[in-house]
C-alpha cells in the first residue's frame, strides 16, 4: 500500500487526484523543541492537488521489514514521529482506508502468455459486495479484464 501511495503521487494529473477523499484531518499537533510551542503539522489540505509532501514523507520511510521490527518492539508511533510528525497518520490512514488485498494466483487461474509464476488478484471489495457480484456473475456472466505496466526497472503491477 506505501509504494501504491507513492506510485499514485507520481502518477497525478492536474484533473486527477488519487487521494480523494483524503481526509483533511491528517494533521498532528506536536510541541516544536526548540520553540516549546504547540505546532500544527498538516500533510494535505482540502482540495489541494500537490502530492509532493506525501510522496517526500513516503520516500523517508524505511524498508517495511523495519517498520514491523518498530511493531514488534511496541515503538511504530514513536520511531515515526523522528521521522515526521504526519508519519504515522499516514501509514494509519494508508492501512486503515484500503481495503484492497492480493491474492496468489493458483496454477491453473494464471494468464500463460505471461511467463510468470507470480501472478496476483487484487481484491477491493467488502463481503457483502463480493456476494452480490458474485450473485451477478452467475446471472450475467463476466468479461477477463487486464491491466498492467511496468513501474521502475522490474516491478510489474497487474490487475485483474
Amino acid at each position: 500500500m506505501i509504494t501504491l501511495a507513492h506510485a499514485g503521487c507520481t502518477a497525478a494529473k492536474n484533473d486527477f487526484n488519487p487521494f480523494e477523499p483524503y481526509p483533511v484531518g491528517i494533521q498532528v499537533q506536536a510541541v516544536d523543541p526548540t520553540t516549546d510551542e504547540l505546532v500544527t503539522h498538516n500533510l494535505k489540505r482540502k482540495d489541494d492537488m500537490d502530492n509532493s509532501k506525501v510522496k517526500n514523507l513516503i520516500e523517508k520511510l524505511p524498508p517495511v521489514k523495519e517498520l514491523q521490527v518498530w511493531v514488534e518492539k511496541g515503538c511504530l508511533k514513536e520511531e515515526l514521529f523522528k521521522i515526521d510528525p504526519c508519519a504515522f497518520s499516514l501509514i494509519r490512514w494508508l492501512v486503515a482506508s484500503n481495503r484492497c488485498h492480493l491474492k496468489k494466483l493458483e496454477k491453473n487461474e494464471q494468464i500463460k502468455e505471461m511467463n510468470t509464476k507470480h501472478q496476483y488478484l487484487m481484491l477491493s471489495g467488502t463481503p457483502d459486495t463480493e456476494k452480490r457480484f458474485q450473485e451477478l456473475k452467475i446471472k450475467k456472466g463476466t468479461y477477463l479484464g487486464f491491466h498492467g505496466r511496468f513501474v521502475k526497472k522490474f516491478f510489474f503491477f497487474k490487475i485483474f
